[in-house]
């Protein structure tokens, strides 16, 4: 980016820096603060709709979901709610973030898409870990690290292109290319709504052959040493 000077007067990378702790840890919090109980509506709403589904086919409404077991409940659903917003408005606000350096606009433009970028940041980190601790509720722990392993490492990847990006095809194009990254990768949320109940059954399904292998297996071993000789 270099150390043009912006409108005020002031080199543009050191105030930008200067203020993307502030301005990002900000929409952090805003992001935290709206998306939780954002999520518990949609959690919410998707149980209602659900209960009555079960109603209308005759199927008796359970008083608990059972966490380890979500069977049928379209949990998938109930978490992603909030991601196609809050994706929208992290690909425009960071495409515009790279414009307003690469033509300077005023600086209270891309201090104010800080905060949006920092708030969807948020909402989607939110959900998506949210989502996982609920599809592995034996192993969240595990679930978690290896979510923030792979976040870390893009994080890495993308930090070590984004200045040699900008210094190439200028800030705009650069933020622009990491949106339509971004972009090309979302439809993989569709199928997570779509089919992320069936990858579960199936999961699930999985899961308790090798539970009844290993109770058979243990099962023969008693008769295999009685027949030992």
């Amino acid at each position: 980016m270099g150390s043009r000077k912006h409108k005020s007067g002031c080199a543009i990378w050191r105030t930008d820096v200067r203020h993307i702790p502030t301005l990002i840890k900000s929409g952090m919090v805003a992001g935290a603060m709206i998306n939780g109980p954002a999520l518990n509506r949609a959690y919410a709403a998707t149980k209602r709709a659900h209960d009555e589904r079960l109603r209308a086919s005759g199927i008796k409404v359970p008083d608990v979901i059972d966490r380890s077991d979500l069977g049928v409940f379209p949990i998938e659903r109930a978490r992603l709610k909030s991601l196609p917003g809050s994706v929208a408005i992290f690909v425009v606000c960071s495409i515009s973030y790279g414009w307003s350096l690469q033509r300077i606009w005023p600086l209270a433009v891309p201090l104010v898409l800080q905060f949006f970028i920092g708030t969807a940041t948020m909402i989607q980190f939110n959900a998506i870990t949210t989502l996982l601790v609920d599809l592995y509720p034996l192993a969240s722990a595990s679930a978690t690290a290896s979510n923030n392993l792979i976040r870390c490492l893009v994080g890495a990847a993308a930090t070590a292109i984004v200045n040699p990006m900008i210094q190439a095809i200028g800030s705009g194009w650069a933020f622009t290319t990491a949106g339509l990254v971004i972009v090309s990768v979302t439809p993989l949320l569709w199928v997570e709504w779509e089919y992320g109940q069936r990858f579960r059954s199936r999961r699930r399904a999985r899961l308790n052959d090798k539970i009844m292998a290993r109770e058979e297996q243990k099962r023969k071993e008693p008769e295999e040493r009685k027949a030992e000789p």
